[in-house]
C-alpha cells in the first residue's frame, strides 16, 4: 500500500469512526434530568436506581448514567449532562479505567472524582453504592460551601 492509499485508508476509518459515535455509542441514565451529581458506574449498576432514589430522598440531586458501549465511549452523553451537573462521581470495582474515559470526555469542563470500590472491600454492589451516597452527601455540603472538590481514597487494610 503506497502513501497515498493509506492516507485514504485512515481517513475512511477516522470518518466511519466519527459516524459510530453519533449512532452507535450508547449509555442508560437514570434520574439525570436536573441532576448536579452524577454517578457513573458499570460493574455497580444493578442497584443505583434504589440509591438514586435514597439520595434524592435525603435532599441530594443525583443521577446515574452507566456507559453501555465503551467503544465508542458515548462522549456526548457526558457532555450533554455535563450542561447542569456539577460533579461526575465514578464509582467501580477497578483500579480506575473507567475514570480515566469519564475525564477524557469532559475534557475538564467538570470535575470527576473516583470512588474505587474494590471487591475485596465491598463484596457486595449495594454497599459500594451506599457508600456513593455518603460521598455524594459530604461532597454536596463541602463543594457548595467551599467551590472545592474532595478526593475519595479507600484503604484495603
Amino acid at each position: 500500500m503506497d502513501v497515498d492509499d493509506l492516507e485514504a485508508h485512515v481517513r475512511a476509518m477516522e470518518q466511519k469512526y466519527r459516524h459510530a459515535e453519533h449512532l452507535e455509542a450508547r449509555a442508560e441514565e437514570w434520574q439525570t434530568e436536573g441532576a448536579e451529581i452524577v454517578l457513573s458506574a458499570t460493574h455497580c449498576w444493578q442497584d443505583s436506581e434504589g440509591v438514586t432514589a435514597e439520595a434524592r430522598g435525603d435532599g441530594i440531586n443525583v443521577g446515574v448514567l452507566r456507559p453501555i458501549t465503551l467503544y465508542p465511549f458515548p462522549v456526548l452523553h457526558f457532555q450533554r449532562l455535563a450542561e447542569k451537573a456539577r460533579v461526575f462521581v465514578v464509582v467501580e470495582m477497578s483500579n480506575g479505567q473507567l475514570v480515566d474515559d469519564v475525564r477524557l470526555a469532559l475534557n475538564g469542563i467538570r470535575p470527576v472524582e473516583f470512588l474505587a470500590a474494590r471487591e475485596a472491600m465491598f463484596r457486595r454492589t449495594k454497599r459500594c453504592l451506599r457508600l456513593s451516597a455518603v460521598l455524594l452527601a459530604n461532597f454536596r455540603v463541602s463543594y457548595l460551601a467551599t467551590g472545592k472538590t474532595i478526593r475519595a481514597r479507600n484503604r484495603t487494610g
